[in-house]
């Protein structure tokens, strides 16, 4: 049947129409928006990359990915036959210019090749040749994206030949990226792009070039046409061996492994199941859209029996009423989807205004692109079919003397087909409420939970040590001095300074250690940073053995570190640790205190092994200030700490300043994105089971009219009647519904290690939320109960 005629159909009930168009137009628009972010996560990792790139990742002994050092970089070249080229690549946050001391720019340090291997042209210019990342500081060129040729050249065309400055340092740009290219990394885009040798002439003290333990690289390779991953994997195991045999102290229980770009340890592979997580709840609503959609055909079925009848009896095969009622469905779904892709093109846009932390260069750019129409077209299509095929194939069986003389057959009033409809929306709803339940939970515990130390009135700003040429001698002075300056500020109560910040997205380094006294086990492993004394106090942490840190000032004493407690269980479980002696990148320390173990990573992480070593042997180009103040906003004292800070050395920027909260917050919002989306689709499900359970009773309740009639007239209660429709609907709610929650109780339990102070079977949710359900559902089934208690008998059976 043609679509004109279907639309024709459609339009003789218009409210029906526009309830299921909209409610697939929702449907179909989550899932396309989760999917056209999906897709371009997992397809598109590095947009603007043409060439089949992969991560050569660096992996210890544990299964933890590491990165790597500019001198391993170079050995592999020689070992690798079956990879036709590897590039590499760093981040680097340098200054912008000489007057504006605090403009950053986001930076790529890499390898000549860089470019070539990932497939890019140049939009304008060139990129490197092979001779300007080769000698360290020889070539002061640059790349830059076209988003800093916009924003800080103006978009002039004679961009190439101009100079800008980086850290002090002159550079010549040479070319401009693509606009669609943002850069090596998973969902970050840079500005700039550097040569891997100028890395000394930006940051002096640096040593990455150097010194092998120095390990801020990432690999990205190709392979040669025809080579199967068993060789590839041989070359690579080879390629440890050497490096272990050769360099035992920087290579000791380290391997390669190839990776598709999408499943990135720095960030790629957590937001792909995130957004995988949040496709299959956007799935599991179309699945109560398309259930709550079949129920109004096979309850609006009921009234063409005599229509389908007649077509029937004049001739008209089964087959061709089944493609008529399906081609109405199908334009259901075409319609839907319309529908679906005007809503994803206003979610995609949300997404990308969505705020996002200080610190990384973060882009999120998901598109609706020709790939995402044709699935939207495609679930949309297959939606109809399938809502379309219960309703269609029972009126396509209809027997033509039933129907002639007035009958409804089966699907008149009751039906088993439409209670394993109303089971399945029910089922589906309840789950989906449960797990939304769970992961907002989660979320909510993760910003209120105490991560282990106490994040209020905390301020964090950076300096950069390494950009104004200090070495370990002069910036552990200049730091030492400048902490004292501020510890004696008025309304600070404590200032330390680390290399990192808990619960940062970056993560921490890690490492395998050595005990005095034991057995080297290559599982020895813990996370680590270095901190200056006084940290535990400003941060709040607990000591629960043992003493601070030394000073700084105390070059007599052997360096020392403090271990939490977790570290203790393990690794001392029937001593004391203080005073006990291990080994970590190479340098040995003396433990002084053992601290409560706080959260260092994530919110959700079981208790793991950390130590916090002293800063005195380290030099730590771009410490972080700790500053915790004793009353108002940490922030207020802004200004007076700039002061200070220029009175030690009036070059020195503060960079990224932000309270410690605010920096926990930032680094959730890969929990927050589902959390936020998961928020809106829970009261979709719910109010989705309410409008198609409340649509169904109701039309079946319409339909039961005459039979309605004659209970009343045959001396039959209102009340009476209305607890039997009620219980006629409510039996399969209940039944559906326990098998919700089973399924719920298990992708609970599933999920539980995931999840943040989240307890398995929490009433308030695996109570609470199926009792919400429930409650609506009784709603949804008494108000049309109520309204056919009402009926006029004798109106009722003279109706018919």
């Amino acid at each position: 049947m043609p679509f004109r005629h279907a639309y024709r159909y459609l339009a003789q009930t218009p409210f029906l129409t526009a309830v299921i168009i909209l409610s697939l137009a929702i449907g179909v628009g989550t899932n396309t928006v989760v999917f056209s972010w999906l897709k371009a996560a997992v397809l598109n990792p590095l947009p603007g990359v043409t060439a089949p790139v992969q991560l050569l990742e660096t992996k210890d002994d544990t299964g933890t990915y590491v990165t790597t050092s500019w001198l391993e970089y170079q050995d592999l070249g020689g070992q690798l036959p079956s990879f036709s080229s590897i590039a590499i690549q760093r981040m680097r946050v340098l200054n912008l210019g000489d007057t504006v001391r605090e403009a950053r720019v986001y930076a790529e340090l890499v390898s000549a090749n860089f470019f070539a291997v990932l497939g890019v042209a140049p939009q304008s210019g060139r990129f490197f040749h092979a001779d300007e990342a080769t000698q360290p500081g020889s070539a002061p060129v640059a790349v830059i994206s076209h988003e800093f040729w916009q924003r800080n050249f103006e978009g002039a065309p004679d961009v190439i030949g101009r100079i800008f400055k980086l850290n002090g340092v002159t550079f010549t740009v040479i070319g401009v990226t693509p606009p669609e290219f943002q850069g090596g990394y998973n969902h970050l885009a840079f500005d700039v792009f550097l040569p891997a040798t100028m890395a000394e002439r930006l940051v002096p003290a640096t040593s990455e070039l150097k010194h092998r333990e120095n390990r801020p690289y990432v690999m990205l390779a190709q392979l040669r046409p025809g080579v199967s991953p068993a060789q590839a994997k041989g070359e690579l195991d080879a390629a440890a061996k050497y490096l272990i045999a050769n360099h035992p102290d920087t290579n000791r229980g380290l391997g390669f492994e190839l990776l598709p770009v999408w499943r990135s340890p720095r960030g790629g592979v957590t937001t792909v199941a995130s957004l995988a997580t949040l496709q299959i709840f956007a799935i599991l609503i179309l699945v109560v859209v398309c259930a709550n959609t079949a129920n109004l055909l096979l309850a609006r079925a009921s009234g063409r029996q005599r229509e389908i009848g007649v077509r029937l009896a004049l001739g008209a095969g089964p087959g061709r009423i089944l493609r008529q009622l399906l081609g109405e469905s199908v334009l259901l779904g075409l319609l839907g989807a319309l529908g679906g892709i005007l809503l994803s093109l206003w979610g995609t846009d949300l997404i990308r205004q969505l705020p996002l932390p200080a610190g990384l260069p973060i882009h999120l750019a998901p598109t609706v692109d020709g790939m995402s129409l044709v699935f939207a077209i495609g679930i949309a299509t297959t939606c109809g079919l399938a809502f379309g095929l219960a309703p269609a194939w029972q009126l396509a069986r209809s027997d033509v003397q039933t129907s002639l003389s007035g009958g409804r057959g089966s699907i008149q009033g009751r039906s088993r087909l439409r209670d394993i409809l109303i089971g399945t929306e029910v089922a589906v709803a309840l789950l989906v409420l449960v797990l939304a339940g769970l992961f907002l939970s989660s979320f909510r515990h993760a910003l209120t939970a105490s991560p282990g130390f106490d994040a209020g009135r905390v301020l964090l700003l950076g300096i950069d040590l390494g950009e104004r040429g200090y070495d370990r001698r002069t910036g552990g002075t200049l730091l030492n001095d400048l902490l004292q300056r501020l510890e004696a500020m008025p309304h600070v109560a404590g200032v330390a300074a680390a290399n990192y910040v808990p619960l940062d997205m970056r993560g921490l380094s890690t490492g395998v250690i050595s005990i005095e006294g034991k057995n080297f086990d290559p599982n020895r492993r813990i996370l680590y940073y270095a901190v200056s004394p006084g940290y535990f106090s400003t941060l709040g942490i607990p000591l629960l053995a043992g003493a601070d840190l030394a000073s700084s000032q105390r070059a007599d004493l052997p360096l020392d570190a403090v271990i939490d407690d977790e570290m203790a269980r393990r690794y001392w479980p029937n001593a004391n640790p203080v005073g006990h002696r291990f080994e970590v990148d190479g340098t040995t320390y003396v433990i002084s205190g053992v601290a409560r173990t706080p959260k260092l990573e994530r919110m959700n992480e079981a208790p793991r092994p950390a130590a916090w070593l002293s800063i005195r042997n380290r030099f730590v180009s771009a410490p972080i200030l700790h500053i915790r103040t004793n009353q108002g906003d940490p922030r207020t004292l802004l200004p007076a700490i700039r002061e200070a800070i220029h009175q030690v050395d009036p070059g020195l920027a503060l960079l990224d300043p932000r309270t410690l909260t605010q920096h926990i917050e930032g680094n959730l919002f890969i929990e927050r994105i589902p959390a936020h989306l998961l928020a809106v689709l829970a009261p979709l499900a719910l109010g989705l089971a309410a409008i198609g359970l409340y649509a169904v009773v109701a039309y079946s309740v319409a339909l039961r009219t005459q039979e309605i009639g004659i209970r009343l007239a045959l001396g039959a209660t209102p009340q009476a009647l209305v607890g039997c429709l009620v219980w006629q609907s409510m039996r399969v709610v209940l039944i559906s519904g326990a098998v919700g929650w089973c399924l719920a109780l298990a992708a609970g339990w599933y999920l539980q290690p995931k999840l943040v102070n989240v307890h398995l079977g929490d009433p308030l949710i695996y109570v609470g939320l199926p009792v919400l359900l429930l409650a609506v559902a009784l709603f949804a089934c008494w108000l049309p109960a109520q309204r056919a208690s009402r009926v006029d008998p004798i109106e009722a059976l003279r109706a018919e």
